[in-house]
């Protein structure tokens, strides 16, 4: 079962940091956010046949939110933390993550595409000496079955899925 969270719209997302921040860095989780935006956008979860199990989803929703950004006159970089490091929220000790891989690139600001303890994991990481802003919104819970293609996609079954909403 996976933190069901839906993204914050881009106009709101410009809206909090014009004015404040140029140079954005954008965290991507590749767990429950990753899950959620395959559901939502009926795009894979990952493709198991390759050596490294990227997020499609969240990759997906990083192009549109750097597109997006860039567009609105800031400085922009993307990137993900992969599923086959677990998710933002579970790190393990000793085992660490080059969160900017950007190394040339210092944000002003992270816009984290996670849920609350991705937030919190980046802020860590960071030392707490970058602002973190969440994007996106946590309404409930995705509890779902997933299949493989033909082509080795993990693919989220429209069918077998239930949303627990947050009363």
């Amino acid at each position: 079962m996976a933190v069901y969270s839906i993204p914050i719209e881009l106009n709101e997302i410009i809206t909090e940091i014009r004015g404040k921040y140029q140079k954005v860095l954008v965290i991507g989780c590749g767990g429950c956010t990753n899950e959620s935006l395959a559901y939502i956008h009926n795009l894979p979860i990952t493709n198991v046949n390759r050596g490294e199990l990227t997020p499609i989803a969240t990759n997906a929703e990083l192009e549109k939110l750097e597109s997006g950004l860039t567009a609105a006159g800031f400085d922009v970089r993307t990137t993900t933390f992969p599923r086959d490091w677990d998710a933002l929220c579970l790190r393990q000790e000793g085992k660490t993550f080059q969160y900017n891989p950007h190394l040339d690139f210092e944000p002003q600001v992270i816009l984290a595409l996670s849920c609350p303890a991705g937030k919190f994991s980046i802020e860590e990481g960071f030392d707490h000496k970058i602002p973190v802003i969440k994007i996106t919104r946590q309404i409930g819970h995705l509890a779902y079955f997933s299949y493989e293609d033909s082509e080795g996609f993990q693919w989220i079954d429209p069918e077998k899925t239930k949303i627990f909403n947050y009363e």
